[in-house]
């Protein structure tokens, strides 16, 4: 899909995706380390962000059966991935990690 996306793009356009990541599990790595801490922070963000859009520490218990559900048949690709899928496909693109377990890379067309 990413490639096809690639060649219908005209020059000059911009494609800009903003997905999940599955964090590095392996503390002994810089990466692993780093995607902890990060963690760490994330979760604080989520749960204080759904306590005020929600009033609840916890999601509905539909969401939590549909994120459930949804991770038994997807899987997210690690940051290494992302970087090693989107450089393969659009030299020149620009990755960026976010809170919260995601994203974003943007690639101009030339």
């Amino acid at each position: 899909m990413l490639a096809k996306l690639r060649d219908a793009l005209k020059q000059n356009g911009k494609l800009i995706v903003l997905d999940l990541y599955q964090t590095e599990t392996n503390v002994l790595t810089p990466a692993g380390l780093t995607d902890q801490f990060l963690n760490v922070l994330a979760m604080g963000t989520s749960v204080s962000l759904r306590l005020i859009h929600n009033g609840r520490l916890r999601p509905p218990r539909a969401a939590r059966a549909a994120w459930n559900a949804h991770g038994k048949t997807d899987r997210y690709l690690t940051m290494d991935e992302v970087r090693t899928l989107y450089t393969s496909i659009f030299p020149g693109v620009t990755i960026r990690k976010h809170l919260l377990w995601r994203y974003s890379a943007v690639w101009i067309k030339t």
